[in-house]
């Protein structure tokens, strides 16, 4: 028997498997009632809301748009960088990171380019493991199609017919990296929350991802039970998901990459705004956080030369003897647990200075007050890693929070490298480059001396 090899082109390619689709779907997918399917999830609405698209619309940029927080006081984004040692390979690598933060930040795609939308349409997750996501959606005509690298693939058909979760209504579908992780869920699922929470009408519902224990379910509704009302969560760890959602109404798919097309300061400010309306806490005291990563409490090391980090310490209650704030050492944790969501924002917003090696820890400073004017924004001394010392975190200079929460406007930023001796669980800072950066925050003081 002769092999035959059928080349066909890309869009033919789209077309044959559309039609097989059409069929898979017509002919052999059951849609099961309520009654039928004990995982049902039903949203009921009492009239269904097309979800708006573009179409017709003018584009916008939302970096030019008053978006009614910290981006209404027009802040300089620029960070400082203190290094007496002014490393060349250091400098460029910071260079490169600002140049990356600055113009991303103003890079804000259309809602032609980042929303496709079907009608009585399937979903299924597939994977997520860190920044790999696998998904996909489709409908009797149309499949998402959100180009190289987006995540969206074809359906995994070949198992056969699959039991539906029947979700009434309208909905949009977004999933992000780290489902369940603090840090990513303040960084990556948040910023993209609010936007969508501010373009979508109430009728509107969404799914987003979750980890199998719940913790951004948990932390959402904290922060806005009632928008929280609005999210049904698929739970996914790896390949380990959740199967597939059927949406009667439209759905509504984020056609490229989540990881970072977020992370800019335009949607940070839509968050911020979010949940300083919706959890208006504030505190009742001046406070400067040192963030202290201990081996316990972290997953990736990183941990501070115990010796200098009390030199550190010493150095920052010099600097406060007669300023109002207390030192407030922050490990993450509360009597001997997990420090809860409700008390990690009452004690970042009462900070004025934030200082300490990147980590989880300083992502709390998202919840952090806003300043009625730029020089009285909180302050943050970031130790970061560089070309110097590839055996930290890759020697990135971007692994700092003022890129992954694009440019932190609401924030004076202060950078430090890592000395080159350091290692995973014994970093090093020049102790002149933390004294400048203090003079820098806090002003010259009197009788400082350094070992």
């Amino acid at each position: 028997m002769k092999r035959f090899t059928i080349c066909i082109p890309y869009k033919a390619k789209y077309l044959v498997l559309l039609a097989f689709l059409s069929f898979y779907v017509g002919k052999q997918t059951v849609l099961y009632s309520p009654r039928e399917v004990s995982n049902q999830v039903i949203r009921a609405k009492p009239e269904l809301n097309q979800v708006p698209t573009s179409k017709n619309k003018p584009r916008r940029n939302l970096s030019k748009e008053n978006t009614g927080f910290s981006s209404s006081l027009s802040c300089s984004m620029e960070p400082t960088l203190h290094d007496r040692r002014k490393n060349e390979a250091n400098k460029v690598e910071y260079a490169e990171m600002l140049r990356f933060t600055q113009h991303e930040s103003n890079n804000i795609m259309s809602k032609e380019d980042l929303f496709q939308t079907m009608h009585g349409a399937y979903f299924s997750l597939h994977h997520i493991y860190e920044f790999d996501i696998e998904q996909s959606a489709w409908s009797r005509t149309t499949m998402a199609d959100g180009g190289k690298y987006s995540g969206w693939t074809l359906p995994e058909i070949s198992q056969g017919p699959q039991v539906a979760t029947v979700l009434e209504g309208d909905y949009v579908v977004c999933i992000s990296i780290f489902p369940g992780i603090y840090g990513h869920f303040i960084s990556h699922h948040l910023p993209v929350m609010a936007y969508l929470r501010k373009s979508f009408p109430a009728t509107t519902n969404f799914l987003f991802v979750d980890d199998w224990e719940g913790h951004n379910q948990k932390r959402l509704e904290i922060l806005d039970p009632e928008f929280a009302e609005r999210v049904v969560w698929t739970h996914c760890a790896q390949s380990e998901c959740e199967g597939q959602y059927y949406v009667t109404g439209s759905l509504t798919i984020i056609r490229p990459q989540v990881m970072f097309l977020f992370a800019k300061a335009p949607f940070f400010d839509l968050a911020r705004e979010w949940i300083f309306n919706s959890y208006p806490v504030k505190p009742h005291e001046k406070t400067v956080i040192y963030y202290k990563r201990t081996v316990s409490g972290t997953n990736h090391a990183r941990i501070m030369d115990l010796e200098q980090e009390q030199e550190i310490l010493d150095l920052i209650e010099a600097y406060l003897e007669n300023r109002e704030e207390k030192l407030v050492i922050f490990d993450g944790e509360e009597d001997g647990a997990t420090m809860s969501l409700e008390h990690q924002i009452e004690l970042f917003r009462s900070a004025t200075t934030y200082i300490g090696p990147h980590g989880t820890g300083l992502a709390n400073t998202f919840w952090s007050l806003q300043a009625d004017e730029c020089d009285e924004r909180p302050k943050i001394l970031e130790f970061i890693s560089g070309p110097t010392t590839t055996n930290v975190q890759w020697g990135k200079a971007g692994n700092s929070y003022y890129r992954e929460q694009g440019g932190t406007p609401w924030l004076e930023y202060h950078h430090i490298f890592y000395l080159p001796e350091s290692s995973q669980t014994g970093l090093l800072v020049d102790m002149d480059d933390v004294n400048d950066a203090f003079v820098a925050m806090w002003g010259a003081k009197d009788s400082i001396s350094l070992k």
